[in-house]
């Protein structure tokens, strides 16, 4: 994300649900290449990414505090920057620096709670999309269907809220 990127959530999941879309056609659809689930499942996590970044930004401008300083204070990742930041890295970090800003808005406090919940259609998406990217063999195409399928309906129920 530009650093010069105006913060809007809204964009960012609006981004997110149309990648989930776009991933759970392709995989119904046919029986695509590894390489290809796996580049799919990159663009989802670049989404994650986005969506989790905006939000620690805006919790960040709320309360005056400079981004890099925040989150290497809550993660302890000392050479790292919320630019480099992935998803899951995100995810830890939120709920920890929402304790210090109270959240403005239903689409944040639902993202927050997202984030805190193992069992989320958010958490599960990073997981996934951590296997799909880390390990040797694929998780199977109805588990990732599933995930695709959470992550959407989530996505869709955040934009829905003001």
């Amino acid at each position: 994300m530009d650093s010069q990127a105006p913060l809007d959530l809204g964009l960012a999941l609006e981004a997110l649900h149309a990648r989930s879309v776009k991933e759970l056609e392709r995989l119904r659809g046919v029986t695509l290449p590894g390489t290809e689930t796996v580049g799919g499942w990159a663009q989802v996590g670049k989404c994650l990414d986005a969506v989790l970044r905006v939000t620690f930004l805006l919790l960040c401008a709320e309360l005056g505090r400079s981004p890099d300083v925040e989150f290497r204070r809550l993660t302890g990742n000392e050479g790292w920057t919320v630019q480099r930041a992935m998803a899951g890295q995100l995810a830890h970090a939120l709920p920890l620096l929402a304790r210090e800003a109270p959240a403005q808005g239903a689409r944040i406090r639902g993202l927050l709670d997202a984030a805190r919940d193992l069992r989320s259609p958010l958490r599960r998406a990073i997981d996934t999309r951590n296997a799909m990217v880390h390990a040797e063999a694929p998780p199977p195409a109805a588990a990732l269907a599933a995930t695709l399928d959470a992550l959407r309906a989530w996505a869709a129920a955040l934009l829905a809220q003001p």
